[in-house]
């Protein structure tokens, strides 16, 4: 799954190893028919939160990564300029 798409498995039909095989693949909830209302409103609220979460991480590590990038550009690109000079 993509780390930053949250899943709600919703079944009218569950067996025990179907929810544990659907959390331990990274959804939010796994859910019975019928459910109530409000515990389907919380597990997408819950959903929503964990995608931008994953979302935000995954923008951080990108920063972080394209920061590292420059400074050892700003470290090793002259060196890089000067061996090719030889």
């Amino acid at each position: 799954m993509l780390p930053h798409v949250a899943v709600i498995f919703l079944t009218g039909h569950a067996e025990i190893a179907d929810s544990v095989d659907a959390m331990k693949a990274g959804a939010v909830d796994f859910l019975e028919e019928p459910v109530a209302e409000e515990k389907l409103f919380a597990a997408i609220r819950r959903a929503i939160k964990r995608a931008q979460a994953a979302k935000l991480v995954a923008t951080e590590i990108s920063a972080a990564n394209s920061a590292r990038a420059r400074g050892f550009r700003a470290c090793y690109g002259g060196v890089a300029q000067q061996t090719n000079r030889s």
